[in-house]
C-alpha cells in the first residue's frame, strides 16, 4: 500500500471517528425508514377487517356482511384506529400503511435511543433490516405494527425504571397491558410474567391500590369485551371459535408447529436466531424482571407450537423478534460492549445467515409449503406503488389478483343470490363486492354458524400440499343441509330440526333489535348451552 492509500485512509477513518453518534442514528433512522416505505404492502387478511371500516364508514355499522353483526376482526384496536383515521382520511388502505410506518418508525426509534456506540447503532439497524419477517409486517395492514410499539413502549418502560412503582405507574402498565390485549389477545402470555412481577415485587402502594391500579388500566380491555358481547353477541372475534371449535389430536397441532419453526428457521433465520440469543442473554446474565420477560418469551413459543404456528411465514414471531432485539442491544449498551472486531464480525455474519435464508427459501417455500411468504404473493397487487396507481387510474389493483374468481361471484349476484358460501373469499374480493352480495368462505371467517359445525376433511385437504395435508387457518367446515339455499334466499331453510334452532337464535343475535330481552337470552345460551354443540344435517 503506497503511503498516499494510507494517508487516504487514515483520513477516513479520523472522518468516520467524528462523526457524532447523533448524526449516525439519524441517518440509521432514516436508512430504516426508507425501506420500509419501499417495502409497505396490505395482506389480503386485513382487508376482512377494512370490510368492516367500510361498512362503518357507509352507514351500516362496524359489521363483515351488510345487515349482520358479526366480528371478523382478530384486532380491535387496529380495527378501531383504522376505522377512526379513514373516516378523516376516506382512504382505507393508504391509512392503514400510514399507521404500518408510523408505528414501525416509533418503535425502532425507540430501540435506537438510549444506544450511545455508533457501531452498535449500526449494528442494531442491519439486524433489524435483515430480518424478514419483522420488516415484512412492519406495515401489511395487520396488527403487528401496533404490536411492535406497545411492546416496545411497556419494555422501553419497564427495563429501564429505576426503584419502586408508584399507583398511577402501576395504572400506566396495566393500561400498556390492556392496549396489548386489545391488540391481539395472545400478547399475554408475554406481558404477563414481568407484569406480575412488577406488581408483587416492585409496588410501592397497598395490595389495594395496587388491584385498583391493574383494574383501571385494564378498563379498554374490560369495555371492549362488554361492547363485543352487547353488540356482536360473543365476547370474541368469530376467527377464535372457528379455531377452538375443532376437534384435533394435540399432536396434529405440533406437528404443525414444529414444521412453522422449521420453516422460519430455513427461510428466516435472523428472526429466529436474534430471539433465542436474546432468551441465552437475559437467562444467564439478566436480572428478576428480564428473567421473567424471559418466561413470557418461552410461553409464546410454546403458546405458537400449540396453535400449529401459523400460515404466514414470520408473522408470530415478528413481535418476539423486536422485543429480543431492545433486550440484547439494552444489555450491549448497558455493558458498554464496544469491542468492534466483535461487532465486526457479528455484523459480517448477519448478512450470511440473511443471504442464506433468501437461498433456502424457494426450495421450502416452493412448491406450495403448508407456510407462504405472503409478502412476495401479495406486494405486486397491494404494494404502496400500485394502491396509489390504482387511486391515479381508477383501475383496481388489488381485485386483478382474484380476476379468476369474479366471474363466479358476478353470476351469482345476476342470479339474485342475498348471499352464499365460496370455497375461498379472500378479503380483497369481499371489500369490493361486499356491498352487493353476503359473502363468506368455509372456512367461515365471518360465518356465524358454521363455526358451529364439524370439520369437512374433504374438502380442507389441500391438493398442491400433497396427500392428506391441510392448511393452518384454513380448514372447511361442514354445510349442514339447506344452509346455502338459506343464505339464497335469505332465510331459515335448514333441514336438521336443532341446527335449523340454533341458527334462528343465531339470527336474532346477529339481526335482531339490540337492547331486547329475548336477544339477551339468546347470547347467553350461545355462549354457555351450545357453547360445544356441534350442527348437524
Amino acid at each position: 500500500m503506497s503511503l498516499k492509500q494510507e494517508i487516504s485512509f487514515s483520513d477516513l477513518t479520523n472522518k468516520a471517528r467524528s462523526v457524532k453518534p447523533s448524526t449516525v442514528k439519524a441517518i440509521c433512522f432514516v436508512i430504516f425508514s426508507v425501506i420500509i416505505i419501499a417495502q409497505s404492502w396490505i395482506a389480503d387478511d386485513s382487508y376482512h377487517a377494512f370490510v368492516m371500516t367500510k361498512n362503518f364508514m357507509n352507514g351500516y355499522g362496524l359489521v363483515y356482511n351488510i345487515g349482520e353483526r358479526v366480528n371478523a376482526a382478530t384486532c380491535p384496536l387496529m380495527l378501531l384506529l383504522v376505522t377512526a383515521l379513514s373516516c378523516l382520511t376516506r382512504h382505507i388502505e393508504l391509512t392503514a400503511i400510514a399507521i404500518g410506518v408510523v408505528n414501525s418508525m416509533i418503535s425502532f426509534g425507540l430501540i435506537i435511543r438510549h444506544i450511545k456506540s455508533k457501531s452498535l447503532m449500526i449494528l442494531a439497524t442491519l439486524i433489524c433490516c435483515l430480518s424478514y419477517g419483522f420488516i415484512a409486517y412492519t406495515t401489511s395492514g395487520l396488527e403487528t405494527s401496533l404490536i411492535y410499539l406497545i411492546q416496545i413502549l411497556y419494555f422501553d418502560y419497564v427495563i429501564n425504571h429505576k426503584g419502586k412503582y408508584s399507583f398511577k405507574q402501576l395504572c400506566y402498565i396495566a393500561l400498556l397491558c390492556s392496549l396489548s390485549l386489545l391488540t391481539r389477545f395472545d400478547t399475554c402470555f408475554l406481558m404477563f410474567f414481568p407484569t406480575a412481577y412488577i406488581f408483587l415485587r416492585k409496588k410501592e402502594c397497598s395490595i389495594c391500590k395496587m388491584l385498583l391500579a391493574g383494574f383501571l388500566g385494564l378498563q379498554p380491555f374490560f369495555a371492549w369485551l362488554v361492547f363485543s358481547v352487547i353488540y356482536y353477541g360473543y365476547p370474541f372475534p368469530n376467527t377464535y371459535y372457528v379455531k377452538v371449535r375443532i376437534d384435533l389430536p394435540l399432536v396434529d397441532y405440533l406437528a404443525k408447529g414444529f414444521n412453522y419453526f422449521k420453516v422460519n428457521l430455513l427461510c428466516d433465520p435472523v428472526t429466529l436466531i436474534i430471539i433465542l440469543i436474546a432468551l441465552g442473554v437475559i437467562i444467564c446474565k439478566g436480572d428478576s424482571l428480564r428473567r421473567m420477560t424471559a418466561v413470557g418469551m418461552i410461553m409464546k413459543l410454546v403458546y405458537i407450537l400449540r396453535i400449529g404456528g401459523d400460515f404466514m411465514l414470520g408473522r408470530h414471531l415478528a413481535g418476539l423478534f423486536i422485543v429480543s432485539v431492545y433486550l440484547i442491544f439494552d444489555y450491549a449498551e448497558s455493558r458498554k460492549l464496544y469491542d468492534k472486531k466483535k461487532l465486526a464480525i457479528v455484523g459480517g455474519i448477519i448478512p450470511v445467515i440473511f443471504i442464506a435464508g433468501l437461498m433456502i427459501s424457494p426450495l421450502v417455500l416452493y412448491p406450495f409449503n403448508e407456510i407462504a411468504d405472503e409478502r412476495a404473493i401479495y406486494i405486486p397487487y397491494t404494494s404502496l406503488h400500485t394502491i396509489i396507481k390504482s387511486e391515479i387510474t381508477k383501475e383496481n389493483y388489488p381485485l386483478k389478483k382474484y380476476s379468476h374468481i369474479i366471474k363466479d361471484v358476478e353470476e351469482r349476484i345476476e342470479m339474485g343470490y342475498k348471499g352464499d358460501i365460496l370455497y375461498f373469499a379472500p378479503g380483497i374480493l369481499v371489500y369490493n363486492y361486499g356491498d352487493r352480495i353476503r359473502m363468506t368462505d368455509q372456512a367461515a371467517l365471518a360465518d356465524p354458524l358454521l363455526p358451529y359445525t364439524g370439520v369437512d376433511w374433504e374438502r380442507s385437504y389441500d391438493v398442491s400440499l400433497g396427500q392428506d395435508k391441510w392448511r393452518i387457518g384454513h380448514l372447511q367446515r361442514a354445510i349442514p343441509d339447506g344452509y346455502r339455499e338459506s343464505l339464497h334466499q335469505n332465510a331459515n331453510l335448514i333441514t336438521d330440526p336443532e341446527t335449523r334452532e340454533l341458527y334462528d337464535k343465531i339470527l336474532l343475535v346477529i339481526r335482531g333489535e339490540v337492547f331486547t330481552r329475548e336477544r339477551f337470552i339468546a347470547i347467553w345460551e350461545l355462549n354457555t348451552k351450545y357453547s360445544h354443540f356441534v350442527a348437524g344435517g
